[in-house]
């Protein structure tokens, strides 16, 4: 029961951090898309 408790701590902490980044890199491809237009 304890590690299935830690399991769904640690799946959790890692499903958020994975999210996090991946929006970050979202908004990082957006913003290099609006500076390569502007370039042109």
């Amino acid at each position: 029961m304890l590690g299935f408790l830690i399991g769904l701590m640690v799946g959790g902490f890692l499903g958020i951090a994975v999210m996090a980044m991946m929006s970050v890199a979202s908004q990082a491809d957006r913003d290099m898309h609006k500076a390569m237009k502007k370039d042109e």
